[in-house]
């Protein structure tokens, strides 16, 4: 599996657990110690990254929002 698969793949993973987890009534501890990891990890990522990296995902963010609420 290339590197670029393995991102894509992980990036999908988060993205159904965030639905799943608040999806749900209650968040129970492991829930809370995966999404704050999932927090840890993107504050390191955004440390790391460079600002027009971070301002691209901050509106790729913003635009697909947008989307889902137009649904």
């Amino acid at each position: 599996m290339s590197a670029k698969q393995q991102q894509a793949d992980l990036a999908d993973h988060y993205a159904r657990r965030c639905k799943e987890i608040f999806g749900k009534d209650a968040i129970v501890e492991d829930e809370r110690i995966e999404i704050e990891t999932l927090c840890a990890i993107a504050i390191e990522l955004v440390k790391n990254s460079a600002p027009s990296v971070v301002r691209e995902a901050g509106r790729i963010v913003e635009i697909r929002s947008y989307k889902n609420r137009m649904k």
